[in-house]
């Protein structure tokens, strides 16, 4: 049986600084679906 194709999500910016870079790096961070606390955690390291 053959599968969809898989069409890629758009990852929306950051909340602060509007950004996609920062968002993409925040999603990087993220451990166990915890995003609040990887944004706490940088935006605390500016």
């Amino acid at each position: 049986m053959r599968h969809k194709k898989v069409t890629k999500r758009q990852i929306s910016t950051d909340r602060i600084h509007n950004n996609l870079m920062v968002a993409k790096f925040i999603n990087k961070l993220m451990k166990d679906g915890k995003k609040t606390t990887a944004e706490k955690v940088l935006y605390e390291a500016f």
